[in-house]
């Protein structure tokens, strides 16, 4: 069953810079990468044994687009950070910044706290 996390809301007068914020941004979204990748593997591991029809194997190839997709996003926004000298002094609240985000481990990170293991929890499993 995933572990659901009550909602973090930072202070409303907590400020980071822009690019302080992409920073975040970009670390979580290599860890959800590298999460997904290891996604890939564990299915690929249980499909072996177990023909896939046409519906299913779709899905599997929507997991493959998310996975890549994240990467480029990620890599997207480390060229913007790395050629850009806009944002790094410009301001940007963080309660504004975090506002609909649900997960409140991403909430944490992008306040500039330190991140916990506690994003995703072994055990019983329950898909979506």
């Amino acid at each position: 069953m995933m572990e659901m996390h009550s909602a973090v809301v930072p202070e409303s007068g907590q400020v980071t810079t822009v690019h302080e914020a992409l920073i975040r941004v970009i670390q979580v979204m290599d860890k959800v990468h590298e999460e997904l990748l290891d996604t890939q593997q564990a299915m690929d591991k249980c499909v072996q044994s177990h023909m896939l029809d046409e519906g299913e194997m779709h899905n599997l190839q929507k997991l493959d687009s998310a996975t890549q997709t994240v990467e480029a996003l990620a890599t997207a926004l480390k060229n913007l950070t790395a050629h850009s000298d806009a944002g790094k002094s410009d301001r940007v609240n963080v309660a504004t910044l975090s506002n609909g985000i649900k997960l409140s481990e991403v909430v944490r990170i992008l306040a500039g706290e330190e991140q916990t293991d506690t994003m995703h929890q072994c055990g019983e499993i329950d898909l979506f």
